[in-house]
């Protein structure tokens, strides 16, 4: 449970997570074009979807950590759901660099298995932590799950 509103430490959370979006962006700068290029398995969305799609994911990220760092108690708990946090924010960093800027697709769908993994894992210890912060990266799961079947087939298809 929140016990009050933050504002500093709500705003550092969100810019975080963002800024780690926005690193992401700019260390790929100009690479996305690559997505249109490709041959692109069923159900692939315009190119422009993924920009919305992150930026509220980012946001809902933030907003979990916020969470998550506001709830009382649970030390230990809590250290390891930052530590887990922080690893699969730096493999979501890294993802895009290795699919766009080196376009190594199969070195890609085995990097998102991993982040999946460490996605799932901060999901299970924030709900533990927070079950609102939990509930928030639900759909970041679903997300990086759907991006493990574009990225399937567009390493089966290219």
């Amino acid at each position: 449970m929140i016990r009050t509103f933050n504002l500093r430490k709500f705003l550092t959370s969100l810019a975080l997570t963002l800024g780690a979006g926005f690193f992401a962006a700019f260390l790929t700068n100009g690479t996305y074009e690559v997505y249109e290029t490709l041959n692109k398995p069923p159900l692939s969305p315009p190119g422009w979807v993924f920009a919305v799609v992150w930026s509220i994911l980012y946001i809902m990220m933030g907003i979990a950590l916020y969470a998550v760092r506001e709830s009382s108690g649970r030390g230990g708990l809590k250290a390891d759901a930052y530590r887990v946090f922080a690893v699969q924010l730096i493999l979501n960093i890294g993802w895009p660099i290795v699919f766009f800027v080196f376009r190594a697709y199969l070195i890609s769908v085995i990097w998102l298995c991993v982040l999946i993994g460490f996605v799932f894992a901060v999901t299970r210890l924030f709900w533990t932590i927070n079950k609102c912060g939990g509930c928030l990266l639900v759909p970041y799961l679903i997300w990086c799950l759907y991006a493990l079947y574009l990225n399937v087939g567009i390493y089966i298809l290219n």
